[in-house]
């Protein structure tokens, strides 16, 4: 087919930004941030947040501030004996991230513990579970529409229902997770979450 690229219809786009704290949503802050890594796991002194008044009265003894971001370009290309325009994802500008935020994570010293912190850890490890799922689904979006806006339209009204599809997925992991573990208080379930995550990090389609 005769197909022509538009290089000038290569559009940025900034799309939302979802902060979560243990699986609830709360609102971003421009803070210091630090990116998961499989070489840097938590430590106490990353949860620098003020803990609430009624910290010693909640079940969990500590809270993790996590954002997931992602930002991407759109491609352009019109299909000239179709009549058609393509939008893409231009995949040299995909990044997903997963970061913890310090400056709102807190823990109620008085009942900080090693296997409290494990537990916390699970929250961030989960959160990058679903990152590596989310930027997996966006690569191949793609749509078509009569003219440019048209696609573009229709492929961010994909990127919003996926993204959101699988952001609820990791909510309510993430709610199963500490309910389920009491919030690393039992440490026999806890394990066994930890040997979940750990399989699902190598394979994020095993998860739910």
């Amino acid at each position: 087919m005769n197909k022509r690229r538009h290089a000038g219809w290569l559009l940025a786009l900034l799309l939302c930004v979802l902060a979560v704290a243990n699986g609830s949503s709360v609102a971003s802050q421009e803070t210091v941030q630090f990116s998961w890594s499989a070489d840097r796991l938590l430590l106490w002194d990353d949860f620098q947040g003020k803990p609430p008044v009624q910290a010693q009265d909640m079940m969990e003894a500590a809270q993790i501030h996590m954002t997931i971001r992602w930002q991407l370009q759109l491609a352009m290309e019109y299909d000239c004996q179709r009549q058609l325009w393509t939008a893409t994802i231009d995949q040299s500008s995909l990044t997903v991230t997963n970061t913890m935020v310090p400056a709102v994570s807190w823990v109620d010293r008085s009942r900080q513990n090693s296997a409290i912190l494990s537990h916390e850890q699970g929250h961030f490890d989960l959160n990058e579970v679903y990152r590596r799922k989310l930027q997996a689904a966006l690569a191949p979006l793609t749509a078509e529409g009569g003219t440019a806006d048209a696609a573009k339209q229709a492929l961010q009204a994909l990127i919003d229902t996926t993204s959101q599809k699988i952001l609820s997925l990791r909510a309510h992991t993430q709610a199963s997770y500490d309910q389920e573990t009491c919030h690393g208080t039992d440490l026999q379930v806890q394990a066994a979450w930890n040997k979940r995550i750990e399989a699902w990090l190598a394979n994020p389609n095993q998860t739910p």
